[in-house]
């Protein structure tokens, strides 16, 4: 409400614009994959370590894509320079919370919902605290866009340390014969 004030009608128009038009390709940062590795780690948790390394090599593969995408169209359609910066700075803090979403995904397939919670509280507080500093401080909306980016930044963070220190150490790991099933396999979840 108080970002609505603060910016205006262009300004906030601006920022919802970025946070739609992201969310429209931020569904290729992830495809089902997070909503598998749930399903699956809870069946056997040996396998959260397979999925967390596989899965994590195919989001930078997915990230690039979907950024890839962002930026194709964005500069396509030709919108103002500072409708492009803040399109960018929201659409990696989608990416930031693609990789988020792998480690929830972990969480919740222990059982471990407490973990995703703090996650949530944690953004939302940091969403709150920074909105409250950019109206003291007189940020322009680039500088709004920038408060995505960082509090996904730390908030990815905190899930990856979480998930090392009470999970699993995600150990990068290309295993072909695992990706062709498992893309397959996680579409209908998108």
């Amino acid at each position: 409400m108080y970002t609505a004030r603060y910016l205006g009608a262009e300004g906030f128009g601006i920022l919802s614009f970025a946070l739609a038009f992201t969310g429209i390709f931020g569904v290729f940062s992830d495809l089902g994959l997070s909503t598998l590795t749930v399903r699956e780690v809870a069946r056997d948790k040996s396998m959260a370590q397979k999925y967390l390394g596989n899965i994590a090599v195919m989001k930078i593969f997915l990230v690039v894509i979907t950024f890839g995408l962002i930026a194709l169209f964005i500069n396509l359609l030709d919108y103002p320079e500072q409708t492009i910066k803040v399109v960018y700075l929201v659409a990696l803090s989608v990416i930031f919370g693609a990789f988020s979403g792998m480690f929830n995904s972990i969480f919740q397939a222990y059982e471990k919902m407490e973990y995703v919670s703090v996650g949530r509280i944690l953004s939302s507080a940091l969403m709150l605290s920074s909105a409250l500093f950019a109206i003291s401080q007189g940020f322009s909306v680039v500088g709004f866009a920038s408060i995505y980016f960082i509090v996904s930044a730390v908030v990815l963070g905190y899930s990856f340390a979480v998930c090392v220190r009470k999970f699993v150490l995600p150990k990068i790991e290309v295993d072909w014969s695992f990706w062709r099933p498992t893309i397959k396999e996680a579409l209908p979840f998108d």
